[in-house]
């Protein structure tokens, strides 16, 4: 018996290895209308910018590659990088000038050949998409050989428990078992060495029987990722495989490569521990989340998107051939972009009365407790002539979630205020009125046709002797949107009015809860 054997079944399990299972049905229900129809929407708008800037697309997706690279890495652990030369890295090309000593804990010139060794791999991945090669196993130890030629041992336990350098062997599936131990001590089970071939077998059977059933993109994407990394096939680097995988599914299908950022890393281990458990949507969600902030990072980049505003100065700058189209053609291109105000005043109307509606159960329930407010809900927006209303609190939020807001286009919003009455004032020392708003703004620096929603909060503290509002420094602002919500000009309000109001909700709770700790 291997000496990995021996200590795997005399430590305690927290989760046990079980064959791979097919996609069940409750991931199959997932909803992916928000990302269909901004991905229709960034494809449109590829076409056009391949078309007509090709190099400033290209440096836009190296750039995007060169983050993967570094990124694929840091999460695993393998090695550290300051953020600022993780950035100077990604804009300038990966290369020993850039990184100072300091900001890594390895030698730079050894870093820089495990990012080669990643950049390497991903251009092997799009040579498989160009030339239309199905995944195989020879190509995933291929792969795996890739991705860890520079490394030449890994970390590993003996019986005594302590930790000892192994030699690698690249390219082979493993031949002991390499389940780690989770910090509390218990054995997390990836697939045993004996079953490995066939695990591999199922799991490419299984991903050609779903691709001819058609199962969405994203879908099959969080299925293939989880069910790849519970195998578990080699001894050490499965993580990074697996993403380069998932970035051959997802290039292959016209997405984007998915980065799983430092930043991320807690929220895609969590992930891939509920889908252990039988719960794939956490992770489908992640994923979902990623490609559409990867887009709106890509809409608001400058060279990224087609000039669709009629300055012509703008149009010379960044597209030449935009001039020969005739000024007719770029009116109806407008015109089109710009149709998407009208689902943003539709989707306002709803949430307004959907905030209103909610007020006064919120009302009624409070003054259960004796507590008493006077809810108040506002619609914003051009046709309201206070579009211009918190510009700044719209900003943060934008910042917050990586996307640009296009101030110069129509801006709407609602806002709620739950104000507490004089009542509830003669009663409370501590008196705080909320203030929560939904934002809806066009994104990216041109006209794109896609707007995004974001939600906030204000706590505005009062003097309970005057019943006054405190000075703006007593205000507390908080992020109320765990992501954007994003629609396009080619929706409707009815297309996307339940998740819109599902999304609204998930923000509205995070308000409501907020303000109910800090009052």
């Amino acid at each position: 018996m291997q000496m990995a054997e021996i200590r795997e079944n005399s430590q305690k399990v927290f989760h046990k290895w079980k064959p791979i299972e097919p996609i069940d049905s409750d991931s199959q229900a997932y909803d992916f209308g928000e990302i269909d129809s901004l991905q229709r929407q960034w494809l449109h708008i590829k076409r056009q910018v391949e078309s007509s800037t090709p190099d400033a697309y290209k440096a836009f997706t190296d750039r995007l590659i060169r983050r993967w690279s570094i990124e694929t890495g840091i999460i695993e652990g393998i090695y550290d990088l300051d953020r600022n030369v993780t950035q100077t890295l990604i804009e300038k090309g990966i290369a020993t000038d850039y990184i100072e000593r300091r900001s890594t804990n390895k030698e730079p010139a050894e870093l820089v050949q495990i990012l080669k060794d990643h950049e390497l791999a991903s251009k092997i991945v799009d040579d498989w998409i160009k030339h239309g090669i199905p995944i195989r196993k020879n190509y995933i130890r291929g792969l795996h050989k890739q991705i860890l030629l520079s490394q030449q041992t890994y970390a590993a336990t003996n019986q005594a428990g302590n930790s000892v350098q192994v030699p690698l062997r690249k390219g082979e599936f493993k031949s002991e078992p390499n389940s780690p131990t989770r910090p509390d001590g218990e054995l997390h089970q990836y697939c045993p060495p004996a079953f490995v071939e066939s695990e591999i077998d199922n799991l490419l059977d299984w991903y050609s029987a779903y691709e001819r059933e058609g199962y969405h993109p994203l879908l099959l994407a969080a299925w293939l990722h989880h069910r790849f990394e519970q195998i578990h096939p080699f001894q050490d680097g499965n993580g990074r495989v697996g993403r380069a995988i998932l970035t051959w599914h997802l290039v292959k299908y016209k997405y984007f490569p998915i980065v799983i950022s430092r930043d991320d890393r807690d929220a895609y281990l969590n992930s891939l521990e509920k889908a252990d458990a039988g719960d794939l949507t956490p992770l489908i969600r992640l994923f979902v989340r990623l490609e559409i902030n990867t887009i709106l990072h890509v809409l608001d980049e400058g060279e990224a998107g087609p000039p669709l505003t009629p300055d012509i100065d703008l149009v010379d700058q960044i597209l030449d051939s935009i001039v020969e189209r005739s000024n007719r053609r770029r009116r109806l291109e407008i015109e089109k972009m710009r149709s998407v105000n009208n689902v943003a005043a539709g989707l306002r109307s709803l949430v307004s009365r959907y905030l209103s509606e909610k007020s006064q159960h919120i009302k009624d329930r409070l003054a259960v407790a004796q507590i008493y407010i006077d809810p108040w809900t506002e619609e914003g927006g051009p046709d309201k002539g206070n579009a211009h209303w918190y510009h700044s609190q719209v900003l943060k939020t934008a910042n917050e979630s990586r996307h640009w807001v296009n101030f110069n286009e129509h801006r709407y919003f609602v806002k709620l205020a739950l104000n507490p009455n004089l009542r509830t004032a003669m009663e409370s020392p501590d008196i705080v009125r909320l203030v929560f708003v939904v934002s809806l703004h066009h994104t990216g620096r041109q006209l794109t046709g896609v707007m995004s929603s974001t939600a906030f909060l204000e706590l505005e503290y009062y003097d309970s002797d005057t019943i006054e509002s405190a000075d703006v420094d007593n205000v507390t602002f908080k992020n109320c949107a765990i992501t954007p919500f994003t629609f396009t000009w080619n929706d409707s309000v009815e297309e996307v009015s339940d998740r819109f109001i599902r999304w609204t909700e998930e923000c509205f709770s995070i308000a409501l809860r907020y303000w109910m700790e800090n009052s």
